[in-house]
Formats: structure tokens, C-alpha cells, sequence
């Protein structure tokens, strides 16, 4: 299962605000995929989910389930044929009702950590200064920042752990 949301962060040089899209596996506390851009369409989703399914190749033995808040972008057109293209035997979007947070609660735990250790100690110059800094973090997320609920492992080691076929024994978390 991945988790997607969406993120925003303020460039004070440039008096403007700046988007950043994000998925995660809930089970490995990956980031699969994210998008970083002045503006986020329904366009740039698909764009990012598609390039996400295809890095994983998700689609071997399991279906994909995607869950996501009601947002423009989720509930966007594009997004939905996008999704309807790959049949529900492979690909399932979940719509968690409004006002509902807690059902995609591993998103907004890694949205509560993006704020607290990224966005709110920057103070970003122009939208270049802040997408550079924003890969970087992923980078750091996934390969550096060790997770408690992992067993004091990042999530790359996790998944390179998953890929080589260890049980992973990670409470709370069924395979």
C-alpha cells in the first residue's frame, strides 16, 4: 500500500509557495516516488505514480493500493483514467473520507516530519535553492534518517532487506 498527500512550502525571496507531492510505502516507510514544482496538476500525479510503478515494478504478484485524501488533484480526471487504465485486479485508489487524517496516518506522520526537520527551520531564496534542498531531504529520508518502527534501520535498508527476501519481523506490520 502507498500513501500519497501533498505538501507545500514558501520561498520568501520569491514571495510564492512551492509543492511537493509525496508516496510512501506503508510498509517500508519508503518514499517510492515525489514531485517537487511550483504548481501541482493532476498531470504531474500521474506523472509521479507512473514512474513509481514502473521503478517498483509493483505489479509482479500483488495489487497496488493507493490512498489518498480527496484533493484536487487525486479526484482530477486525468488521475482517475490514469488509474482506471491499469484495472482493479492491479491498481486500487482509496478516498479517504473528508476530515479523516488518521486513514492515511503514515503520510501525514512523514508530512508532520518534512515540516518540523525541513520546511519550518529553512528560509528558502528562490524555487531553486528550495527544490534542491527538497531532494535532498528525500535522499536523506530514505537512505540516512533511521525509523524507530523500522528497527533503527533507514528505509532503503528495509527495502534491500525485502528485495534479498528476509523477514523483516517489523511489529505492527504484516506481509
Amino acid at each position: 500500500m502507498w500513501e500519497l498527500d501533498l505538501k507545500y512550502g514558501f520561498i520568501h525571496g520569491e514571495k510564492r509557495f512551492f509543492y511537493i507531492l509525496v508516496m510512501i510505502d506503508v510498509y517500508l516507510r519508503l518514499i517510492v516516488n515525489y514531485y517537487v514544482g511550483l504548481r501541482c496538476t493532476g498531470k504531474d500525479l500521474v506523472f509521479t505514480l507512473n514512474n513509481a510503478i514502473k521503478d517498483y515494478r509493483v505489479f509482479n504478484k500483488e495489487q497496488l493500493i493507493i490512498r489518498s485524501d480527496n484533493g484536487s488533484q487525486m479526484t482530477s480526471n486525468v488521475f482517475i483514467k490514469n488509474a482506471d487504465k491499469f484495472g482493479k485486479d492491479q491498481l486500487l485508489h482509496e478516498l479517504i473520507p473528508p476530515a479523516t487524517p488518521n486513514k492515511n496516518a503514515h503520510i501525514e506522520a512523514f508530512n508532520s516530519i518534512l515540516e518540523i526537520e525541513f520546511l519550518q527551520p529553512r528560509y528558502f531564496m528562490t524555487y531553486g535553492q528550495a527544490y534542491l534542498e527538497t531532494t535532498e531531504f528525500m535522499e536523506f529520508y530514505n537512505t540516512s534518517r533511521i525509523h524507530g518502527s523500522l528497527k533503527n534501520r533507514t528505509p532503503m535498508e528495509v527495502f534491500e532487506s525485502f528485495k534479498n527476501g528476509e523477514a523483516l519481523n517489523i511489529p505492527g506490520i504484516r506481509v
